[in-house]
């Protein structure tokens, strides 16, 4: 798919991803990918807040490291908050959650910013 969409051109647009380059199975990945998070850390914070939890923000937020805040990640995709509550297999992780394992500069001071 060389040439995107108009639909495509005008989600990068919405997105503010630049038309130059634009591959449009990468764009709706890294959107897809968004929307997962978000739903993940959604179900998690109403899950943390009936039942009087921390929640996975308040952890990623006093993280401290971008380490610990990695491991949050990875606690908050494994469903660690759910099978603490004996709910399994709500979130086992996915191909949406490969961010967890990537470690680029980037994130990392995304991450420290995040926790300072």
């Amino acid at each position: 798919m060389d040439d995107p969409s108009d639909k495509i051109r005008k989600l990068a647009q919405f997105y503010g991803v630049p038309a130059k380059g634009l591959k449009p199975a990468e764009l709706l990945f890294a959107v897809h990918t968004y929307y997962a998070l978000f739903m993940k850390l959604l179900a998690s914070e109403i899950v943390a807040f009936f039942h009087r939890l921390p929640t996975p923000l308040e952890r990623m937020m006093t993280a401290g490291t971008s380490n610990k805040l990695k491991r949050e990640m990875e606690d908050l995709e494994a469903g660690s908050i759910f099978r603490h509550l004996n709910i399994t297999n709500f979130l086992e992780g996915d191909l949406f959650a490969w961010y967890t394992a990537a470690r680029r500069v980037e994130s990392e001071r995304a991450g420290s910013r995040m926790a300072a």
